[in-house]
């Protein structure tokens, strides 16, 4: 189907939602009205109006909306103007599950060395001292890993598993945090401070991450992620402590590794390299 300009929520709506259309001027035309259609056998279920919506400068003007709320019949739908038509949507209760798990599954498909990338060695900026480290995931908009990007995803996702268990029975949720908790461990140095990130120098081009072969380098440590390291570190031991008490035990041991550094230095704010802070990610 072409790109459609009458615009609703793809992912669908629960019954009970509030529901609106939004239409282009360009779809709308000379027409008023819009109708919603079942897909099964394209009977018109409602005519609503159209109306201009209030003006929003980022969305360019000129967009006019109508409210099909009422409609809490499950099924699949389309919305269309004239011979204009969206694209198909859903109203069910279960509209979000298919959503959340493919969100999940993002971590999975981000995890670092599964295509066979950045397998090297890194080296450790300044000293000329080399580390291996492996996995993690791939931050969303580069390969690099960062730690404290890593921390609060891993907390965002053990607070939401400890609240709901139930909504993860079809997605291995402390698994995949255990990979990433895994890779943490590798970033800590001897005396408990903890590397910044790992990336490259500079940011790839739109490749995949197998083809990136710029030299790895570990940024200096930092306050703030030997600071979120140690926090994140404590609370996931509690996760794993009836499953594999040993892993459990060596987070806790890390996490007061890192607390016990921070206790006695001073605070070291994180700065990129002065010959590479337009280069080096953030």
């Amino acid at each position: 189907m072409k790109e459609s300009e009458i615009f609703i929520n793809q992912i669908g709506y629960k019954p009970l939602d509030s529901k609106n259309v939004f239409v282009s001027r360009g779809a709308k035309g000379e027409f008023k009205e819009f109708t919603v259609c079942n897909k099964a056998d394209g009977q018109v279920i409602f005519t609503g109006a159209l109306i201009a919506a209030p003006e929003d400068e980022l969305s360019g003007g000129g967009i006019f909306t109508g409210d099909f709320s009422s409609i809490k019949t499950a099924g699949v739908y389309y919305v269309c103007v004239g011979k204009e038509r969206s694209f198909d949507f859903k109203i069910s209760d279960d509209v979000y599950d298919d959503l959340a798990l493919s969100t999940l599954k993002y971590f999975t498909d981000s995890r670092c060395g599964q295509g066979l990338c950045h397998t090297g060695t890194a080296e450790v900026y300044g000293t000329g001292e080399k580390k291996n480290v492996q996995g993690g995931w791939h931050d969303a908009g580069d390969y690099g890993r960062y730690i404290v990007a890593g921390t609060k995803t891993v907390m965002d996702l053990l607070l939401a598993y400890k609240k709901c268990p139930e909504k993860f029975d079809n997605f291995d949720l402390l698994g995949e945090v255990r990979f990433e908790l895994e890779w943490m461990l590798q970033m800590q140095r001897e005396d408990g401070a903890v590397y910044h990130k790992i990336s490259c120098y500079h940011f790839c081009a739109f490749i995949m991450p197998q083809e990136e072969k710029d030299q790895l380098v570990l940024a200096p440590v930092s306050t703030a992620a030997t600071a979120d390291f140690a926090g994140c570190l404590a609370y996931a031991a509690g996760f794993y402590k009836e499953s594999d008490s040993d892993f459990a035990n060596k987070l806790l041991a890390a996490a007061l590794k890192a607390q016990a550094y921070l206790f006695s230095h001073d605070d070291e704010f994180y700065i990129n390299p002065p010959e590479n802070r337009r280069l080096w990610g953030p």
